[in-house]
């Protein structure tokens, strides 16, 4: 799929190296990107670990019903559909 850059979430650890995003990090961002684009008609639903570099991010309506399945890059590199 194609994905969304994210240009936030970026973090930068002494050594030069970037931190990765937490699950917190990653359920802000994407709430904050679904507020700005999408409106109060979704929200976040379960976040799961999707090996090292990514999460799972259920996008939901506000009754709970699935809408849309995303990964997230840990590192800040972007989201993807996964369904």
């Amino acid at each position: 799929g194609q994905g969304m850059k994210m240009g936030q979430g970026m973090k930068m650890r002494g050594g030069g190296f970037p931190e990765l995003m937490s699950a917190d990090d990653a359920k802000a961002f994407i709430s904050h990107w679904l507020a700005r684009h999408i409106g109060e008609r979704v929200k976040v639903g379960a976040i799961e670990e999707l090996g090292i570099f990514a999460f799972g991010v259920e996008v939901v309506t506000v009754d709970g019903s699935l809408v849309q399945r995303l990964a997230v890059d840990r590192r800040g590199h972007g989201i993807w559909r996964i369904d």
